[in-house]
């Protein structure tokens, strides 16, 4: 015959990951047309973020590397541009800003 026992388990689950996410730039700095333009986005936690360019027109010349969350390039146009960033973390912690970056 099968025998059955009882016991009492207890799993304490921690872990040192921030259950929110919040982009620390409020905004970009404006660019020249024609002078090399970097700027890095940082995240006020710590741990592994995804970048994304989610949404939005970039200035022509400039990108964003995800890898880095960094606008980078030298800008050929002027004008004000307009367009979201995302960083997604552990938990699928998420947060997105939207910015204006204007070239001169």
């Amino acid at each position: 015959q099968p025998q059955t026992a009882t016991r009492k388990l207890s799993i304490k689950i921690s872990a040192n990951v921030p259950l929110a996410l919040t982009i620390a730039n409020q905004s970009v700095p404006d660019g020249r047309a024609g002078t090399s333009y970097q700027y890095t986005l940082r995240v006020a936690n710590n741990g592994a973020i995804t970048w994304k360019h989610e949404s939005g027109v970039l200035p022509g010349g400039i990108a964003f590397d995800p890898e880095t969350a960094t606008l980078v390039g030298r800008p050929n146009e002027t004008g004000t541009f307009s367009f979201r960033i995302s960083a997604t973390g552990a938990l699928l912690a998420k947060d997105q800003m939207d910015y204006l970056l204007t070239v001169e």
